[in-house]
C-alpha cells in the first residue's frame, strides 16, 4: 500500500494541488539482502559480493561508452556540456566530466510489474480539516512507529499544531481499552512536525493521536493509521 498526500500548490498563478508519495519507511541494503537470502537460500555475503562486483563493472564499462542492459533496465551515461559562448566552438579541451551523470532507464516489464502490484491510499488533502499523522520516527532506538518510554519521537504530518496549555489537546497514546495518556514533554511543536517524549507506558500496541484545538473550541482529532509500539 502506497500512501499518497495532496499538497496545495503554492507557486505560479494557477490554483490547484499536487500529489506526492508519503514514504512510510526506508529499506536498507542489508534489509533487502536479508529478505532475498530467506527467499533464495543464498548467503548475504555471496549476494553482497555479486552486487559489489556489478558496481565495479559499471564503473569499468560505462566510462568506455557502453550502455549496459540488465533485468532492472539499461545503465548509461549522460554527458551534458555547457553551451559554448556565442562565436566560440566546442572542442575536447573545453569539455568537462563535472556534469556526467549515471542514468537508468528501467525495463518496461519491471515497470509493468510494479504498477500491477501497487495500490494507492489517500492519506491527506488540502480540504481535510483534521490533523494528519503520516508517520512517527525515532533516531535513538531506530525505526518507525515505535519507541521506548522516555524516548523522543518525531511525528510527521500536517495540521499538527495545538495549544500545549490545554490538557484536552496534545499527543495522546490510547491503549486497547480506550484509556488515553497525554504526553507531557514537547521539544518542538509545529504544523508539520512535533517532537514529543514517549510517556511511561506498559509495553504494547497503542493508537497514536494528535488532538488539536487551534480552530476555536472544536477539538479535532487525527490518528496514525498504523499502531504505535511501545517497546520494553
Amino acid at each position: 500500500m502506497v500512501q499518497v498526500a495532496y499538497y496545495k500548490q503554492s507557486f505560479g498563478t494557477r490554483e490547484g494541488s499536487y500529489a506526492r508519495q508519503v514514504n512510510r519507511s526506508k529499506m536498507t541494503f542489508e534489509d533487502a539482502l536479508s529478505f532475498m537470502g530467506k527467499q533464495t537460500g543464498l548467503s548475504e555475503a555471496d549476494m553482497r559480493s555479486v552486487f559489489e562486483h556489478f558496481c565495479e563493472h559499471l564503473a569499468l564499462f560505462l566510462p568506455q561508452g557502453h550502455a549496459i542492459q540488465t533485468p532492472i533496465g539499461t545503465f548509461s551515461l549522460s554527458v551534458r556540456q555547457p553551451q559554448p559562448a556565442q562565436g566560440e566552438f566546442a572542442d575536447t579541451q573545453s569539455m568537462t566530466t563535472d556534469k556526467v551523470r549515471l542514468l537508468l532507464r528501467c525495463d518496461q516489464s519491471l515497470i509493468d510489474r510494479v504498477r500491477t502490484a501497487t495500490s494507492l491510499k489517500l492519506v491527506d488533502a488540502p480540504a481535510a480539516a483534521v490533523p494528519v499523522i503520516l508517520r512517527s520516527e525515532t533516531t535513538e532506538s531506530g525505526g518507525y512507529n515505535r519507541g521506548l518510554p522516555g524516548e523522543v519521537i518525531q511525528l510527521v504530518g500536517s495540521r499538527l499544531s495545538f495549544d500545549p496549555k490545554e490538557n484536552t489537546a496534545g499527543v495522546f497514546f490510547v491503549d486497547s481499552a480506550g484509556q488515553a495518556v497525554r504526553a507531557m514533554v514537547y521539544t518542538r511543536m509545529g504544523t508539520k512536525a512535533v517532537d514529543v517524549k514517549v510517556p511511561v507506558l506498559a509495553a504494547g500496541e497503542y493508537k497514536l493521536e494528535v488532538r488539536s484545538n487551534t480552530l476555536g473550541k472544536t477539538l479535532r482529532v487525527g490518528q496514525l493509521t498504523e499502531s504505535f509500539t511501545v517497546l520494553a
